[in-house]
């Protein structure tokens, strides 16, 4: 007995009707879980929304070869289903009998022909229950909808969840205090003490050193006088250390001292030594010329080079505020001979 042959159109029927729903189920599933992994995404902020598409795609394939393994018609399926639309299990009787030559079986077998060649096909079509139809719209919607919203959202057209969730519920704002002081021998100028959103930036300030002094560095290890703390994350307490230029030579003298500040960067005029009397630059030589490091000669034209570059710097920087700007330019008047 040969179902394919014997009742082809019938059998192809079922075939589609496998085909059919194993893609419906695969379909379903798929977007369920499209909508699921976009969704999350879009609200942790995951910014690889293709990997969303590809599992999309891998788990259609294989949801539809599993569905359809265990939909696909055997013979004793195709039996079971043909005579459940009617045929009073003719045809599972005719399966079972099929190797039976007797009189009665033959009688049989023609008999459940006669009825499945008046059957009709089209009965066979595939029917979606109206509430399975309905999951099925609402899951490629949902699947849809979201795995759009993953895409903007990564591409930066539109918040993220985690930004959309933080403005609809107010997150409490945190402060942070950074307090600017000066140990002898110099100041600060700028705002000292500010109070600082956490993650913003901190105006800026810039230790200046008084007569006969120089600047050291802060106490966080910042060599820069001038500092502007970013992104601000924690209460700083931040003072300037200054030394007198006499205790800097003798340091220099004296090995045997703690080791100084190394020496600026390449292009500086270094301090003189005193190898003799007749280095021209031995006698230009003054220690209120000794600027920040106290190692570079910033008299006469170097002292003018250097606030030119300033000058010409500070008029192409849009960005920096106008009060940063005064206390630049109030160092260099203050530095000036």
């Amino acid at each position: 007995m040969n179902y394919k042959n014997d009742f082809k159109k019938l059998y192809d029927a079922f075939i589609k009707n496998a085909v059919k729903k194993s893609l419906f189920y695969s379909l379903f599933i798929s977007f369920a879980v499209l909508f699921v992994i976009s969704l999350t995404f879009w609200i942790v902020d995951v910014k690889e929304f293709w990997i969303a598409f590809i599992v999309f795609g891998v788990l259609e394939i294989a949801l539809f070869f599993i569905f359809y393994h265990f939909l696909k018609p055997n013979d004793v399926k195709f039996s079971k289903e043909l005579d459940a639309l009617g045929l009073e299990q003719r045809v599972i009787t005719m399966y079972e009998y099929q190797d039976d030559d007797s009189l009665m079986a033959k009688v049989q077998r023609e008999n459940a022909v006669e009825h499945i060649r008046r059957f009709d096909v089209k009965l066979l079509k595939f029917v979606i229950p109206v509430l399975l139809l309905v999951f099925m719209i609402s899951s490629v919607v949902l699947g849809v909808s979201a795995s759009t919203v993953s895409v903007l959202s990564a591409t930066g057209v539109i918040k993220s969840g985690k930004e959309t969730i933080s403005d609809i519920i107010p997150q409490e704002e945190v402060y942070y205090t950074i307090s600017y002081t000066a140990k002898k021998g110099g100041i600060v100028e700028g705002e000292l003490n500010q109070v600082i959103k956490a993650g913003e930036d901190a105006e800026a300030v810039i230790a200046v050193s008084t007569h006969g002094y120089i600047f050291v560095s802060w106490s966080d290890g910042v060599r820069d006088p001038y500092r502007k703390d970013i992104k601000v994350s924690k209460n700083l307490d931040i003072f300037a250390s200054f030394i007198s230029i006499d205790e800097y030579m003798e340091m220099l003298k004296n090995p045997g001292e703690p080791e100084i500040p190394e020496e600026p960067a390449q292009g500086n005029i270094p301090i003189p030594k005193d190898e003799g009397d007749g280095d021209p630059l031995l006698q230009r030589y003054d220690e209120n010329s000794q600027i920040i490091d106290g190692e570079t000669y910033y008299g006469e034209s170097v002292f003018d080079g250097y606030q030119q570059d300033m000058i010409e710097m500070l008029a192409q920087d849009t960005e920096m505020s106008t009060e940063t700007k005064k206390i630049i330019n109030d160092y260099f008047d203050t530095i000036e001979k």
